[in-house]
């Protein structure tokens, strides 16, 4: 039987806190094998990654019930997992708006969130997340006065644990990557495309992050060693 990893909170800290935002301060993961304690982990990416904890059962009894519930949709400040950090803002804005067009959407992310640069590529970025969207996942829905169209919120997103703080003026993914980087030190590609792609499920193939590391690098935000990865500097503005 393999280990289970389950998230508990640290002293001072309620239960849903631990799960729904678990850090070093917050959490730390106890690993049972046969019903037996047999070791304390903290939280950091790298053990997010590599132990994918869950909640205890306590968790769904006494907090919540199935997927992280967002009564803001996106708690101030953070992403949730389970789906893209770019389209997790646009459903944000959207939600609040109860209905929008395409450039309130837009400037909501960009102005709003800050997680894309004002420019023709975050348009043209956008405007195709929207269409996926309103499509067949119905995320959005469309409706149209006259020559106007309107995007309300459809089938809610399945979000989940952990959540990620935000930084405006970063693209969340490199963001990622520096707290990825930050805890673990040298690391392989795939090690953090496990964590980006599988922990947080921000992405359905890895051909964007590859691009963002190869920017990092490039940049100087990462370097690498060998066959490894490591972190010289938090990035700290849009590439």
């Amino acid at each position: 039987m393999a280990s289970e990893y389950i998230l508990r909170p640290r002293p001072g800290y309620a239960l849903h806190e631990a799960v729904e935002s678990p850090t070093w301060e917050s959490a730390y993961i106890e690993e049972r094998r046969y019903g037996h304690l047999e070791g304390l982990h903290p939280v950091t990416p790298f053990t997010l990654s590599a132990f994918r904890p869950v909640p205890p059962p306590e968790y769904y009894r006494r907090e919540r019930v199935g997927d992280v519930v967002l009564e803001k949709v996106i708690p101030e400040g953070y992403f949730a997992s389970g789906a893209s950090p770019f389209l997790q803002a646009v459903v944000s804005v959207v939600s609040r708006a109860r209905a929008a067009e395409f450039p309130e959407i837009y400037r909501g992310v960009v102005d709003g969130f800050r997680i894309a640069p004002d420019s023709k590529r975050t348009q043209r970025m956008l405007r195709e997340l929207v269409r996926w969207a309103s499509g067949r996942p119905s995320v959005l829905t469309v409706y149209r006065e006259g020559r106007r169209r309107f995007y309300r919120p459809g089938v809610p997103l399945k979000l989940r644990p952990p959540l990620v703080r935000r930084a405006e003026g970063v693209d969340p993914v490199d963001w990622a990557a520096c707290d990825f980087g930050e805890s673990a030190g040298t690391f392989s590609y795939p090690q953090l495309r496990d964590y980006v792609v599988e922990t947080l499920g921000w992405l359905t193939s890895d051909a964007y992050l590859r691009a963002r590391v190869d920017l990092l690098v490039r940049h100087g935000y990462l370097e690498r060693v060998g066959e490894l990865l490591l972190l010289r500097r938090r990035v700290d503005r849009f590439l």
